[in-house]
């Protein structure tokens, strides 16, 4: 007999409890346990929305998830809850001068800075085996998705202004602004392209120009031009583009509406 979803969280909810009566913090071994049991991602994404945890976001966190067998809606229900508790999601710490304090990619929207969601980029490889035949006359391709037709950040045209609250060391210079193409189902950007050893960068109108401004360390404003409707995605230092066939990495995404 197939229990029922609701009843079927509830238990994963009561087995998460501690005997002092405290939720468990889970993990990602805990998820990967979960998978391995049989739960169903939906199940799964319930009890990762109602229990604290402590997860591994890092590139090589997440790949041992996706190798886990770990599915898209697991992974972004993770970055979420270790990235932005719910009940800072919308209202972050603020500094005096209105400015966010919780490290995170922002978007300026009537006076205050609102962070957006981060979200999974698969990347891939294509063209590998016409760039070995052609002997390199024909370029390999990197290639960024992400599952889903639009994002959930959405705000108009005329919003041009976003704030990094980055870790010390790292520059604004290190991120880039991607624009996707709208594929059905997903959402596609080529990242670069390479000829055996030898890669270039993201093809003209894969990437938008974008100007910083330093406020404190660590925390930068930056302007962009005027962006047309369609979708954007701020892309961290630290999304690797391997020489495998796939890797995921992470993507703060953004619909931009007429």
């Amino acid at each position: 007999m197939r229990i029922p979803r609701l009843i079927l969280v509830c238990l994963c909810l009561a087995a998460a409890v501690s005997v002092s009566g405290q939720p468990k913090t889970l993990n990602n071994e805990a998820v990967l346990k979960m998978k391995a049991a049989g739960l169903d991602d939906g199940t799964i994404v319930k009890v990762i929305e109602a229990s604290p945890g402590e997860y591994d976001i890092s590139a090589d966190g997440l790949i041992a998830l996706k190798a886990g067998g770990v599915g898209e809606t697991v992974l972004a229900a993770i970055i979420n809850h270790a990235r932005m508790p719910a009940t800072q999601a919308l209202a972050p710490a603020r500094s005096a001068d209105g400015y966010p304090q919780e490290l995170g990619v922002y978007y300026l929207k009537e006076n205050a800075y609102i962070a957006l969601e981060p979200e999974i980029m698969n990347i891939r490889t294509t063209n590998t085996l016409a760039t070995a035949y052609s002997f390199g006359a024909k370029a390999m391709k990197y290639n960024g998705w992400i599952t889903g037709q639009h994002s959930k950040n959405a705000f108009g045209s005329e919003t041009r202004t976003f704030f990094l609250d980055i870790p010390e060391g790292v520059a604004p210079a290190e991120y880039t602004i991607l624009k996707f193409k709208e594929k059905g189902d997903r959402r596609e950007v080529e990242l670069a392209r390479a000829r055996f050893s030898m890669k270039t960068g993201a093809p003209e109108g894969s990437t938008v120009h974008f100007e910083s401004e330093k406020i404190d360390k660590g925390k930068y404003k930056v302007t962009v031009d005027r962006l047309s409707p369609g979708e954007y995605g701020f892309m961290p230092p630290g999304s690797e583009i391997s020489k495998n066939s796939t890797s995921v990495g992470k993507i703060y995404s953004f619909h931009v509406t007429e």
